[in-house]
């Protein structure tokens, strides 16, 4: 733990009573170097706080217990009528927090009660940014319900981020749901007709729904949950997959999209298609 605060972040992931807290609150409260020691702010997560304006005021209350001074101006902001941009507020939050110089470490408890993007996006955005001086550990369920917070805490660490990917979520799948993901990743928007299209001899629709139980990365695109997108993250680590399984076919597979969405009369989405394909560098 104490060689891990030379990174930005520690994930502490294990199964519901392996005593992932008790190991951290051991570490702070007898293993730490000194410095860091009285510089610790702790915030303890529940479904509750699936806010990011009650998550960020949580957040800043739980640095003031190390420092009073900070986060006013963003705590202000958020509270006010006109709430500014989340990265406007974190900005001035990190600035704050490098001027301080002093060590401080930040404990998120239960992270995986966390399910709301905007607030993963806008703690990815503090952790890329995180100033020298501070480390933030984060506790969560192993093969938690909600995944995403995962790859977004781990989006600086590629390796990592592709071994865990592997073991963890694609290993787990059947070969045909594996192919599903692979072919249906270089789409921009996915449906069940579209990707019958793309993988043959599967049912669409009752993979996605398995997908969607499993809480798999998948982004709603409408209320009716008929469009949906990869996470970018998993869009991307399946998009390698593709490369390196099935090369021969990424052809093939932007030209059924582009036939697809023609048949559908969206001409956009066939032109851009189309050119992915090479269809339209070949003259065809």
């Amino acid at each position: 733990m104490n060689n891990s605060l030379t990174g930005k972040l520690t994930l502490v992931t294990a199964p519901a009573g392996f005593g992932k807290t008790t190991l951290v609150t051991e570490w702070l409260s007898n293993g730490l170097p000194d410095g860091y020691r009285e510089r610790i702010g702790w915030l303890s997560l529940d479904s509750g706080d699936n806010s990011a304006v009650q998550f960020w005021n949580y957040m800043i209350a739980a640095l003031q217990t190390v420092d009073a001074s900070l986060g006013k101006v963003s705590q202000t902001a958020l509270q006010s009528s006109a709430v500014p941009p989340v990265r406007a507020v974190l900005t001035n939050l990190i600035n704050e927090i490098a001027a301080m110089g002093d060590p401080l470490i930040l404990c998120l408890d239960d992270y995986h009660e966390v399910n709301i993007a905007d607030i993963h996006e806008g703690l990815e955005f503090l952790i890329e940014n995180l100033p020298a001086n501070m480390h933030l550990a984060a506790i969560s369920l192993k093969n938690a319900a909600d995944k995403s917070e995962f790859v977004q805490a781990f989006a600086g660490s590629h390796r990592f981020l592709t071994d865990y990917l592997v073991d963890e979520v694609l290993s787990r799948q059947t070969p045909e749901v594996q192919k599903f993901l692979r072919r249906t990743s270089l789409l921009e928007r996915s449906c069940a007709g579209l990707c019958d299209e793309l993988v043959e001899d599967v049912d669409s629709r009752d993979i996605l729904r398995q997908l969607d139980r499993s809480n798999l990365f998948l982004v709603p695109l409408d209320n009716d949950q008929r469009w949906f997108r990869y996470h970018h993250l998993f869009s991307k680590f399946l998009n390698l997959q593709l490369y390196e399984k099935e090369p021969d076919i990424i052809p093939e597979l932007y030209r059924r999209a582009a036939d697809w969405f023609e048949r559908e009369g969206s001409p956009r989405d066939t032109l851009h298609y189309n050119i992915d394909s090479g269809r339209l560098h070949a003259g065809s």
